[in-house]
């Protein structure tokens, strides 16, 4: 039974918490965290042009990219907080108690450790990079669903800008989020 629960909450490619599990954890942090009076930021990680690994490469090598953007967000995002596969090259970290100054510069520390992962030919690799959206808790409270959309616009917001970049979601009560482009790197 252990080992089908442990199934059941890991992705079994990367290791990371797998969906559900991640947002029922990312709910429970969200509550202990309101009720503390702390802060947590919520981050989404997409690995750019993904596809194009996967077409130009085979899922052999798409496979082992995932694995080790995993293992690089793993290494510098999880002793913070929890560390999900949302689904195919997304990622989501939920990091209770850390303000957005702090979840900007971790979201940008994995940002450049996924950027010198490199594949392909070794006459002429390719480098992996990944935007991000990081989301805050404000005014507007500590409701998952809400930060999974504020993070998830500033993560397009990443990529409109050119992707391998972190944009922070600024939230205003009342007003519709506004993205903050934060860093922005080749």
């Amino acid at each position: 039974q252990r080992h089908f629960q442990h199934l059941a909450q890991s992705d079994s490619l990367t290791g990371a918490a797998s969906r559900p599990y991640f947002i029922e954890q990312s709910r429970r942090l969200l509550e202990k965290a309101e009720r503390s009076g702390s802060h947590a930021a919520l981050l989404i990680m997409d690995l750019d042009f993904f596809k194009t690994v996967n077409d130009d490469h085979g899922h052999a090598v798409g496979d082992e990219m995932l694995r080790r953007a995993a293992d690089c967000c793993r290494d510098t995002l999880a002793p913070h907080g929890l560390f999900g596969r949302l689904g195919g090259e997304e990622f989501g970290f939920l990091l209770p108690g850390q303000s957005s100054e702090a979840a900007v510069a971790l979201a940008e520390q994995c940002r450049v450790a996924v950027h010198q992962i490199y594949y392909g030919e070794p006459d002429s690799p390719s480098r992996l990079s990944a935007s991000f959206g990081v989301a805050t808790t404000g005014d507007d409270g500590f409701d998952l669903r809400e930060l999974l959309i504020a993070a998830d616009a500033a993560l397009y917001e990443a990529k409109r800008k050119g992707r391998n970049r972190v944009v922070h979601q600024t939230r205003r009560r009342s007003d519709r989020p506004a993205a903050n482009p934060v860093a922005a790197n080749s």
